[in-house]
């Protein structure tokens, strides 16, 4: 389980420490720098599996990633820096600009260059400069060092965050992978943009979280009905509802039950992650449907360390109040993501002569 998190430098986030529960909602209104965490949280991914270059390309280069906001004192070198928690580790790194001069001529000035880098537990520690200049400056030695026998503290964290699963906003529009057939493979996992979403259902329905998606399918929809069926072209969602004489398919759905049927695949999966990340899952969501939402939140965190980005103020009262979450609100400060209770003018002292 994570501990908390902090982050230096990353985008809004000048000086952000988060400490995580089992179940966390974090809420805010837009442009405060909820995305930015759920973003920072996803750098671990792609540092664990190798692919941190190509995260940073992404997202428009390195330099676009770096805090921009107005700093005190004098200047700072722009780096970011991430120090990560956990039960049975703690992974801190540094990383910034590649340096370049007249005499390096690179184009990948957008990379990142891990300036620092360090994994530990108890007294087992590994460093980047226990392989100086063996590791390539834009990987983590998480990525690189594949040693199982000799360093097994690598694996173990690179297998445990790799397990991490990421859901943002799926989307809803006519050409969605929602809305496509399914490959007829077994899918205990829900894919991030749900192109597997009926075969994922049927996953579910073909193991023991059946009834669970049945009785929540009813209080979300009563009297509605989800199946799978299976053709050539792969596989394809069935709903059925009343007064209606036919099943209506999956490009026939309305935005809200999409949504809600890829949420009951995330949150349901038989193979359930260690940590599971939802950014702002109530999206296309009536809010009728929110108690049934707090249902499938309440299923997965029986399994899985839940953290829910949300900028509703009621999912979140919600959460609190029937799940016990712990809640933070973020707000934005001279363009610096801060926790809301921690706004508010400067206390001056003054003392009598």
């Amino acid at each position: 389980m994570i501990h908390s998190l902090q982050i230096q430098g990353y985008r809004s986030l000048a000086d952000f420490s988060l400490k995580l529960a089992p179940l966390t909602v974090v809420q805010g209104a837009n442009g405060v720098g909820k995305s930015n965490l759920y973003k920072a949280l996803r750098l671990f991914g792609s540092l664990a599996e190798g692919t941190f270059p190509q995260t940073m390309a992404a997202e428009g280069g390195t330099q676009s990633c770096l805090y921009a906001g107005p700093t005190p004192g004098p200047p700072k070198r722009k780096e970011v820096s991430i120090d990560l928690k956990a039960v049975d580790f703690r992974w801190q790194l540094i990383f910034g600009l590649v340096p370049s001069s007249p005499d390096d001529p690179t184009l990948f000035k957008g990379d990142p260059d891990l300036k620092k880098e360090s994994l530990s537990r108890g007294r087992e520690r590994h460093s980047r400069k226990d392989w100086a200049g063996k590791i390539p400056h834009n990987e983590s030695l998480v990525s690189f060092i594949r040693d199982h026998t000799s360093h097994s503290l690598l694996s173990v964290v690179r297998e445990a965050i790799l397990t991490w699963r990421f859901y943002d906003d799926f989307r809803h529009d006519a050409a969605s992978p929602l809305r496509q057939p399914s490959p007829c493979a077994w899918a205990p996992i829900l894919s991030e943009n749900g192109d597997n979403l009926a075969a994922a259902i049927q996953t579910i329905n073909e193991s023991s979280n059946r009834e669970t998606l049945s009785r929540l399918i009813q209080l979300a929809f009563p009297d509605h009905h989800l199946g799978v069926t299976a053709n050539e072209s792969g596989m394809t969602l069935r709903w059925t509802q009343p007064h209606l004489r036919r099943p209506v398919t999956g490009p026939e759905l309305s935005d809200g039950t999409l949504q809600f049927i890829a949420l009951c695949a995330a949150l349901l999966s038989p193979k359930p992650p260690s940590l599971l990340v939802l950014n702002e899952p109530e999206n296309s969501l009536n809010p009728s449907l929110y108690p049934a939402l707090v249902e499938l939140i309440n299923f997965a965190r029986n399994s899985s360390q839940l953290l829910v980005i949300t900028h509703s103020d009621d999912l979140c009262q919600t959460l609190v109040e029937d799940l016990g979450a712990t809640a933070r609100r973020l707000a934005l400060q001279e363009g610096a993501t801060r926790f809301l209770e921690d706004l508010g003018p400067k206390r001056v002292w003054t003392f009598d002569d």
